[in-house]
């Protein structure tokens, strides 16, 4: 038994300790490791908003101020700035034309981001925010008719707007 244990443990004293002298050296080199994030946004942006005004299923709607919209899905890096602006003027203003009459009735376009702010869409007014990384949702609002307590003219008004999101 003893000749057993004292060969195991010159088998392992050749085995580890002369492995381990026969080494001539070592050499040794930093490596460095970069990684680039790119910021990038996504969106998905609603489809066009309609309105329906007027007479529905035999019970007339007063055309005052009514609203409609959608939503935006914004998508961009973790703490990556982005605005949303769009090219109507001051107060989120748009002139929305008729068709057939050529009259004129003014839209506000607006915003409410998922904090709950608040606020006109313009060229010079913006939702201003940093990417979560994930969706974050911006309802998109309109506002048509706020000039007047009587309907307009009888016709379908249209305008377009540019909504843009810089990053």
């Amino acid at each position: 038994m003893k000749k057993t244990l004292l060969s195991a443990l010159v088998a392992s004293a050749l085995l580890f300790g002369f492995a381990t002298a026969a080494s001539a050296g070592s050499l040794s080199a930093p490596v460095n490791i970069t990684a680039t994030v790119n910021g990038t946004c996504t969106w998905l942006p609603p489809a066009d908003v309609n309105f329906q005004l007027g007479e529905t299923d035999g019970a007339y709607q007063e055309i005052n101020v009514m609203n409609a919209g959608g939503n935006f899905i914004i998508t961009c890096n973790l703490d990556m700035p982005y605005t949303v602006t769009s090219d109507a003027a001051a107060g989120g203003q748009v002139t929305m034309t008729g068709q057939t009459t050529g009259k004129t009735v003014n839209a506000f376009i607006h915003y409410t981001d998922d904090q709950g702010g608040t606020g006109p869409l313009s060229s010079t007014e913006s939702l201003t925010s940093a990417g979560t990384g994930e969706g974050q949702f911006m309802t998109f609002g309109v506002d048509f008719n706020t000039d007047s307590p009587l309907s307009p003219a009888v016709d379908v008004y249209t305008a377009t707007t540019n909504v843009y999101l810089n990053f």
